[in-house]
């Protein structure tokens, strides 16, 4: 005896007919998009996909960092040190804050730095050094750049340095002559030399 699978309603497809097809991921097995449309709007509740690096962050991004360090990761009051502390996770105990945004691991100090700077430029191997020497201190006024701090020493130093010497732009002198042929040069030789050094 055999059966046929069939619907009762004709021109219905039969029972064992395929489903619709989906269509195909373009890049199978990866990670979607950032939608545009939710990382640049701000205010936008609709969640964010894949990653976004700190140089394509727009005003939504600051926006909700200042919400995720004051409304959840910060401490609401300072400590006895005059610190506001990070709440999140740590890499060790009394180790730097760990943060996580947009996808990005971050240290905490260095994410809060430049959240309350938007117009710097983060760049690779950037670290923050801290002025009370806490590794989780969340403070503005105890947060500075390394680089910038470097920069800064480098050049109170070379002020400091010109201010020396007298003049801000000479460089150290070096002798084109021994003492013996200076001693031997004519006296117009010697005082045209003598300009030309001071010229310098």
């Amino acid at each position: 005896m055999e059966f046929a699978l069939s619907n009762a309603s004709e021109g219905a497809p039969p029972v064992d007919a395929p489903g619709p097809v989906r269509n195909r991921r373009r890049n199978p097995g990866g990670r979607k998009g950032p939608n545009l449309d939710s990382v640049n709007r701000v205010g936008s509740t609709k969640r964010v996909t894949g990653k976004i690096e700190q140089n394509s962050w727009g005003e939504r991004q600051y926006a909700d960092l200042r919400t995720y360090f004051t409304t959840k990761h910060m401490s609401k009051e300072r400590n006895a040190s005059g610190c506001y502390e990070w709440l999140g996770s740590t890499l060790q105990k009394g180790g730097a804050g760990q943060a996580s945004f947009c996808g990005v691991h971050y240290n905490a100090q260095l994410l809060f730095y430049f959240a309350m700077h938007p117009d710097e430029q983060m760049q690779p191997r950037d670290k923050v050094i801290a002025s009370c020497g806490n590794p989780i201190c969340l403070t503005f006024e105890h947060l500075d750049l390394k680089r910038n701090a470097v920069a800064r020493a480098s050049a109170s130093a070379a002020s400091a340095a010109s201010a020396a010497t007298g003049s801000p732009f000479r460089l150290p002198r070096t002798a084109f002559f021994s003492l013996d042929q200076i001693k031997a040069m004519p006296m117009n030789d010697f005082l045209a030399f003598c300009d030309v050094v001071s010229l310098r």
